[in-house]
């Protein structure tokens, strides 16, 4: 009796204790999404410059504006190894495994999705033994919206290089 007693206390205890807090607002939901890719690097230390190729702004009809940016495309060392990408944003984003129009993937995302900052990792498969890739991975990244999107290419050099 005793035991029921306490166990009934301490059910109405929880119920009425957590219905005192007003639900906040997360965030604010008007802000236009940005995105940027900081930085690249792979798992040997090796920090892969890069530079805008094009940025292409638009405007849709519903009055929000939109970014497209592709990089040059960056050299990766033979390797096996895995890649990290840094992205700043204060937005949902996602990164999908690049298409490889049916040859073997050799760049592999294992990390495809994310709020905020963060980082996509992908696994690199090592590099062919006298030519450099012939189909290269094109990694887009952009907001869940798709307001902002990145294009970064990637090849790789041969294993003889």
């Amino acid at each position: 009796m005793r035991r029921i007693l306490i166990s009934g206390l301490l059910a109405a205890l929880i119920v009425f204790s957590s219905c005192e807090q007003e639900p906040v607002n997360p965030g604010d939901f008007t802000l236009q999404p940005t995105l940027e890719v900081v930085q690249i690097t792979d798992t040997s230390g090796t920090n892969y410059p890069f530079a805008i190729q094009r940025s292409i702004d638009t405007t849709y009809r519903s009055g929000k504006k939109g970014k497209y940016i592709e990089l040059d495309t960056i050299l990766l060392n033979a390797a096996r190894g895995e890649i990290q990408i840094r992205v700043a944003t204060n937005a949902r984003w996602l990164a999908p495994i690049p298409d490889f129009q049916g040859k073997i993937a050799w760049l592999q995302t294992q990390i495809s999705s994310g709020a905020g900052d963060g980082i996509i990792k992908a696994r690199l498969s090592p590099g062919l033994a006298k030519a450099r890739r012939p189909i290269l991975a094109n990694q887009y990244i952009y907001t869940r919206d798709s307001l902002v999107m990145y294009r970064v290419i990637f090849n790789q050099k041969a294993q003889n290089e």
